[in-house]
C-alpha cells in the first residue's frame, strides 16, 4: 500500500476500505503517512492526510474505529504545519 503509485496511495476510499477492513497495521501507516508529509512539502500526502483526519475524527467520530491515538504522528505533524506556514494548504 505504501509502496504503489501516488493515484492508488492517496486514494481514500481505497485506504478506507483497508482500514475498516482491518488489514491495515494503523501504528505503521500513521507513522509512514507523518514522514511522506515532508513537513509540507509534499501536497498531496498533507491533503490525503488532511481528509482521513476529517474522515475519521470529525465526521465519523462516534462510529469510526479509528481514534486520535491511532493517528497521532499524522495529526501532530498535520498541528506543526499549521503553525509553522505562512500559508496552510486549503481545509
Amino acid at each position: 500500500m505504501i509502496e504503489c503509485r501516488e493515484e492508488f496511495r492517496y486514494n481514500v476510499d481505497a485506504v478506507d476500505c483497508l482500514i475498516r477492513s482491518h488489514l491495515v497495521s494503523l501504528p505503521q501507516y500513521d507513522m509512514h503517512l507523518a514522514q511522506s508529509m515532508e513537513s509540507g512539502l509534499n501536497y498531496m500526502a498533507v491533503s490525503f492526510a488532511m481528509q482521513l483526519v476529517q474522515l475519521y475524527l470529525v465526521d465519523e467520530r462516534m462510529n469510526s474505529t479509528v481514534t486520535e491515538s491511532d493517528l497521532y504522528h499524522t495529526i501532530e505533524v498535520l498541528a506543526r504545519i499549521a503553525t509553522l506556514s505562512r500559508q496552510p494548504p486549503e481545509g
